[in-house]
């Protein structure tokens, strides 16, 4: 099997979740925050070095109706990380993935929890992913 990195893109905080070996738990890693997207690429090459991830998943924005958005921000990223990992890397539904999050942690304050609602919503991308492909 091998640990699977998953992704909540945003322009200027990226939520980060990641699987054990067996892709069983999906556990939380800190938010990256940063002025621009492409200073992550490195961030993340290291933690997948560090962790030896094997794919990576990055939450893809889905309207309610079932369509892909298309966002050429995330696309770009998607390719530069493509580059820059040379890991796998498959975008997922991440619908309503944010506002499960804010569901959650409703009672934090509002400073605090912009990077908590990025990293919960990666955890929850990825338990829905792992959810999904179990027994594959």
């Amino acid at each position: 099997m091998g640990k699977i990195l998953a992704i909540d893109f945003g322009q200027r905080r990226i939520g980060l979740a990641l699987s054990d070996d067996q892709q069983i738990f999906a556990l939380p890693r800190p938010t990256l925050e940063v002025n621009r997207w492409q200073d992550a690429l490195v961030m993340i090459r290291q933690l997948c070095d560090e962790e030896k991830v094997e794919r990576i998943i990055v939450g893809q924005p889905v309207s309610l109706a079932g369509v892909q958005t298309k966002r050429n921000d995330l696309d770009a990223f998607v390719a530069a990380l493509r580059d820059a990992s040379g890991r796998p890397i498959e975008t997922v539904d991440e619908r309503l993935t944010s506002r499960q999050a804010e569901r959650e942690l409703a009672g934090l304050p509002k400073r605090r929890a912009k990077g908590d609602i990025d990293r919960l919503s990666a955890v929850i991308i990825l338990e829905n992913y792992l959810e999904c492909n179990r027994g594959r």
